[in-house]
């Protein structure tokens, strides 16, 4: 991509440094700064997408284990102390994991109808040293998505998992008046969970079906795209 954007002249440098310039010397440095520039652009994005994607893999998992080490807790009354704690916990960082969640799906729902069009509509019009990076990202894309959003699902899985099903069995074991009231305790709890959503407002909760129709939604927009620009 570095070097079809800077042998095509397509990199935004070529337009904002002086090229009338005809000594060979500074036509090098030029194209010496051009590259250089590029290169570390290149570089900090292949550093960014890695360290994006590790930073929310880390996130889900390290929720995902929370949950796991409430539900093995003993006796309920300790795991009850330890939800109430990691509720309050998400409480506190739901705009910020919101606004992560509303990025990524709109970042991965525009780069994919966007890298698909180009992939499909450009096939014949782009240089051979450009055209390949984005068919490869096209491919990438929907990878990442697989591998971020049921990691995001599955905290909402094992949460609604953990109050609906199993701390219900274990109170149903008990009996007399604590089975009353630990009824009642966890009735009133709220559901961890990861919702896409900005500025402390909900959008939607996600599910499991999601994923089924983000990739709908990305193919069914990129052949709305094609069809209309045929």
């Amino acid at each position: 991509m570095l070097i079809g954007l800077v042998a095509y002249d397509l990199d935004d440098l070529y337009y904002l440094l002086p090229s009338d310039n005809r000594d060979l010397l500074v036509q090098v440095s030029l194209l010496v700064i051009r590259v250089v520039t590029w290169f570390v652009t290149c570089i900090h994005t292949c550093r960014l997408f890695p360290f994006a994607f590790t930073l929310c893999t880390v996130f889900t998992r390290a929720v995902q284990f929370c949950l796991d080490k409430v539900k093995e807790e003993k006796p309920l009354e300790k795991s009850f102390k330890m939800y109430r704690e990691l509720t309050l916990a998400m409480k506190v960082g739901d705009p910020g994991s919101q606004c992560v969640v509303t990025i990524l799906i709109l970042a991965g729902f525009l780069f994919g109808v966007s890298f698909n069009f180009i992939s499909i509509k450009m096939y014949n019009i782009l240089p051979g040293l450009i055209y390949p990076y984005f068919p490869s990202v096209a491919c990438f894309i929907p990878l990442v998505i697989k591998i971020l959003l049921p990691e995001a699902v599955q905290v909402n899985v094992k949460a609604k998992e953990l109050i609906t099903t199993h701390w219900k069995l274990e109170v149903l074991k008990r009996g007399g008046k604590f089975r009353r009231y630990a009824l009642r305790k966890v009735r009133s709890f709220p559901e961890v969970s990861l919702d896409c959503g900005i500025g402390g407002h909900k959008f939607f909760r996600l599910q499991q079906s999601f994923l089924i129709h983000f990739y709908e939604a990305i193919v069914s927009n990129t052949i709305n795209a094609l069809i209309s620009f045929s």
